[in-house]
C-alpha cells in the first residue's frame, strides 16, 4: 500500500516522505553507515554521532527488519506504525509493533522518537541529539556486563569450594583468594575491565554455615563487590550472586530488601 508513495518520495527528493525516511534510516543502520543513519533524525549531531557509533562492533548490534503497517500527516507531522524484528545469533527475533514520530524540516522527514520510552527509534533520537551521554551509558554498560560474568565465574569457585568442605564456605576474607585460585581454573576474576582490583566480598553470615541450610537460596546473598556498608555500583546496578547460584545487578532502592542469613 505505501510502496508508491516510497518510490514518489525517492523521485521528488530525499526522504520526501515520513515511511521512506525511515526505511532508509534501518537500512544506513543495517549497513553501518552512521552518517546517513543519523541524518534521518531531527537536531542530530551528525558528525558527533557518527563517530561515536563507528566505535560500537564490541556491542554487536542486531540486523533490524521492519514492515510499515500504516502512515498518516498533518500539515508538518506524521506518524509511521510499523512491525520491527531482529536478526540476533542467526535467529529472528520479533520486537512487537512499534511508531515512528517525525517531522518535516526543509522538504525533509526527520525523525523525532519512537512510541514511547522503550521504543529503540526514542533510544536512537535521544543519542542523535546527546552521543556524549551515549558513550557513558555505554560504557558502564559494557563494564557492569563483564563484571557480572566475572562475579558469575567466582561464585561458582565458592559453590564449588562448599561443595568439598561438608557444604560450607570455609575461608574467610584474608584466605579467600589461595582457596578459590584452584577453583578458578586461571581464570583472572580478581581485575576488573579497567584493570582496577574487583573486591568480591563473600557474605560472612554464611561462612563456616552450611548452604544448603539457607531458607531462602534465592534470595540471599552469597556474594557482592566490596563490603555491605560500600558496596560499589556499576551504573545504577550493584552486582549480587545469591546462594542458589545466580547473578544479577540490584539497584540502590532494591538492596535494603535483600537477605543476609
Amino acid at each position: 500500500m505505501f510502496l508508491p508513495l516510497i518510490a514518489l518520495g525517492a523521485i521528488l527528493g530525499h526522504d520526501a516522505t515520513p515511511e521512506l525516511t525511515v526505511t532508509e534510516c534501518i537500512k544506513a543502520f543495517n549497513r553501518r553507515d552512521w552518517r546517513g543513519f543519523f541524518s534521518r533524525f531531527d537536531h542530530a549531531k551528525v558528525d558527533e554521532a557518527s563517530r561515536v557509533y563507528s566505535k560500537v562492533d564490541d556491542l554487536n548490534l542486531p540486523h533490524l527488519f521492519i514492515e510499515v503497517s500504516s502512515a498518516s500527516a498533518k500539515n508538518d507531522s506524521a506518524t509511521v506504525k510499523l512491525v520491527l524484528s531482529s536478526l540476533q545469533r542467526g535467529s529472528t527475533i520479533p520486537q512487537g509493533s512499534d511508531e515512528v514520530h517525525l517531522r518535516r524540516t526543509g522538504g525533509d522527514w526527520k525523525i523525532v522518537g519512537g512510541g514511547g520510552p522503550s521504543s529503540p527509534f526514542t533510544g536512537f533520537a535521544m543519542e542523535s541529539q546527546h552521543p556524549k551521554v551515549w558513550v557513558q551509558t555505554r560504557s558502564a554498560v559494557l563494564k557492569g556486563t563483564r563484571i557480572l560474568a566475572d562475579m558469575r565465574q567466582f561464585a561458582i569457585g565458592v559453590m564449588m569450594h562448599a561443595n568439598d568442605n561438608n557444604g560450607k564456605i570455609g575461608f574467610n576474607q584474608g584466605t579467600m583468594k589461595t582457596t578459590l585460585d584452584a577453583y578458578l581454573k586461571g581464570a583472572n576474576v580478581w581485575i576488573g575491565p579497567d584493570g582496577e582490583a574487583l573486591d568480591f566480598r563473600v557474605n560472612p553470615n554464611l561462612v563456616g554455615k552450611s548452604l544448603s541450610g539457607v531458607a531462602e537460596p534465592a534470595k540471599c546473598v552469597m556474594v557482592t563487590l566490596g563490603p555491605k556498608e560500600k558496596l560499589r555500583y556499576i551504573g545504577e546496578t550493584t552486582p549480587i550472586a545469591f546462594v542458589d547460584g545466580h547473578v544479577m545487578g540490584v539497584k540502590r532502592q532494591q538492596v535494603a530488601r535483600l537477605r543476609w542469613k
